[in-house]
């Protein structure tokens, strides 16, 4: 690769310190090659791309995993209610669920409720000629990550594509609701490529992030919550929500996991 350095900036936005503070307040395809990056067990280095002008580099989502009629896994729709303030049979049936006082209601009611789900476009440092993919991850590590934007001495704008950025360390250890991760800055800046051309396309392969936020139309869901819809489930045990976590906050300094991550923000409804 060649060692030229875009010099315009207008090419790209980038992770401002008062976006990560606003977040930090609140939350494979079959048949072809996935767009989506599954985090192998170890060490994953990932380069997470800067935003392109006037956009967020992380899209929020909050998403329900629903068991619907002759569906083997879990179905998945962004909630009505949280992200087009409207009407979602899902927290509905949460808010009825939870009066009864009953324990197994309880725990369905926990089942129901919409997870913050977060989507980021990044570069895998393992395998940059498979090009941009699309990293979904939960509160754990998104708020690890809006702590090392938010760092002014060790931390700082991950996304920037020029020398002032730096590549993001994410390890993996475990499985299932056991799963743990670790998250850290790399230890040295460094550009997002030192070839002008190669950054400069990454950039602009950028997924659209919006495309993971839309919500079903009233006869769409229906048609889901009922077993009725061609949209494909998620294979069973995909999404780790089958047992509800300790309501404790963990300290910063030791390591994260899967079961701290569904004990995402409790949305008052």
């Amino acid at each position: 690769m060649g060692t030229n350095q875009p010099t315009s900036l207008v090419k790209y936005g980038s992770f401002e310190l008062t976006d990560a503070e606003e977040e930090a307040k609140l939350g494979e395809d079959e048949g072809g090659v996935s767009e989506f990056l599954k985090l192998k067990a170890g060490k994953n280095v990932l380069r997470f791309l800067p935003p392109k002008p006037g956009i967020k580099p992380f899209k929020i989502i909050y998403e329900h995993f629903i068991e619907t009629p002759g569906q083997k896994g879990r179905m998945r729709f962004c909630c009505p209610r949280l992200m087009a303030q409207c009407t979602c049979p899902a927290c509905n049936e949460m808010n009825e669920l939870r009066k009864t006082g009953n324990p197994v209601d309880r725990n369905k009611a926990w089942s129901l409720k919409a997870k913050r789900r977060v989507y980021a476009n990044v570069i895998d440092r393992a395998a940059e000629d498979d090009g941009v993919k699309v990293f979904a991850f939960g509160k754990m590590i998104h708020e690890a990550l809006l702590t090392i934007r938010q760092d002014a001495s060790d931390g700082g704008d991950f996304t920037n594509p020029t020398s002032e950025g730096f590549d993001i360390v994410i390890m993996r250890k475990g499985e299932a609701l056991e799963t743990e991760y670790s998250v850290l800055a790399a230890r040295n800046s460094s550009p997002l490529s030192t070839d002008a051309a190669e950054m400069d396309n990454w950039i602009a392969d950028q997924f659209d992030l919006d495309a993971y936020a839309r919500v079903p139309d009233e006869e769409e869901l229906a048609k889901m919550l009922t077993g009725q819809s061609t949209r494909k489930a998620l294979p069973s045990g995909n999404e780790k929500t089958e047992r509800r976590p300790r309501n404790v906050t963990p300290p910063t300094s030791r390591r994260r996991t899967a079961a701290d991550d569904m004990d995402d923000d409790d949305i008052k409804v």
